[in-house]
C-alpha cells in the first residue's frame, strides 16, 4: 500500500527506544481503532455521535477520535451529518464481510504510518532548530551578520529609508498619523498631508540614525545622518528616480 514507506524510514533509522515507542503507541491505536469501528457498527442507523464515542471509549486527546474519522471519510466509508456526527455509508453497518474488513486493515495501517511520520518530522525540525541556533551563536559567524546601505537600496529601490542603531531595550513608539481634516478650515483641506511620526528613545547608549536614499541617476546609495540637514530634507522630498 506504501511503497516508499520502507525507503523513508531507512533513510532515518530508529533505535531501539524509538521503536518500543513507537510500537507501543501502533498496539494502542489499532484497538482504539477497532473499538470505535464496533461501536460505529452498533450504533442505530450507523449514525455516532463522536462526542459520546470519545466519552464511551475514555479518549483524552479527541483528535485520535478525529485521526480515524478522516481516514474513513477520505476512503467513502463514512459522511459527516453534522459537525459532532457521522453515518456509515460503506454498506450495512452490520456488516462484517471481508472487504470492509480489508478497508478497515487499511485505515489502521495508514493511521500508524501517518503517526510514525509525523513522529519522524517532528525529531528533524528540533534537529534543524538546533543547527540554526548553533549557526547563530557561533562566534565566527558574527563577522557576517551585517548589510550594507547598497544592499538596502538594492532591495527597496526608489525609497528613502530612515536606519535606526538602538542598544536592546529602546523603546519605539509610532502615534496614529494625524488628521489633516480635523479642525482645519474647509479650503486649506485639499493642501493637507497626514504627519507621520516615529519616537524613539534609549535608556543607556545614543541612538544613531542614517537616512538612506539612492543618487539621482545613479544605483549608488546615499547616506546622511539624523538630525536631518537642509541636504537631507531636500533629498527626502525630491520625487523617486524614474527607471528607463
Amino acid at each position: 500500500m506504501y511503497p516508499n514507506q520502507g525507503l523513508m524510514f531507512n533513510e532515518f533509522p530508529l533505535d531501539q527506544h524509538t521503536l518500543r515507542d513507537l510500537n507501543r503507541h501502533e498496539k494502542s491505536l489499532g484497538l482504539l481503532t477497532e473499538k470505535f469501528v464496533q461501536l460505529l457498527k452498533e450504533a442505530p442507523d450507523g449514525i455516532l455521535d463522536l462526542k459520546m464515542a470519545a466519552d464511551f471509549l475514555a479518549v483524552r486527546q479527541k483528535r485520535r477520535i478525529y485521526d480515524i474519522t478522516n481516514v474513513l471519510e477520505g476512503i467513502g466509508l463514512i459522511e459527516k451529518r453534522t459537525k459532532n456526527s457521522i453515518q456509515w455509508k460503506g454498506g450495512s453497518a452490520a456488516t462484517n464481510g471481508p472487504d470492509i474488513q480489508a478497508r478497515l486493515d487499511e485505515l489502521q495501517a495508514e493511521v500508524e504510518y501517518l503517526e510514525n511520520l509525523e513522529k519522524k518530522v517532528d525529531e528533524h525540525r528540533g534537529k534543524v532548530l538546533q543547527s540554526l541556533k548553533n549557526v547563530q551563536e557561533d562566534l565566527d559567524n558574527l563577522q557576517y551578520a551585517y548589510v550594507t546601505h547598497q544592499d538596502l537600496i538594492n532591495i527597496f529601490q526608489d525609497r528613502t529609508m530612515l536606519i535606526i542603531r538602538a542598544p536592546p531595550g529602546t523603546k519605539l513608539e509610532a502615534p496614529v498619523p494625524e488628521n489633516p481634516m480635523e479642525q482645519q478650515p474647509v479650503q486649506t483641506i485639499f493642501s493637507l498631508k497626514r504627519s507621520y511620526k516615529v519616537h524613539v528613545k534609549s535608556f543607556t547608549t545614543p541612538i544613531h540614525v542614517l537616512l538612506v536614499n539612492q543618487e539621482e541617476g545613479s544605483d549608488k546609495a546615499r547616506v546622511l545622518p539624523v538630525p536631518a540637514t537642509s541636504d537631507s530634507i531636500a533629498l527626502a522630498r525630491r520625487p523617486a528616480a524614474k527607471s528607463n
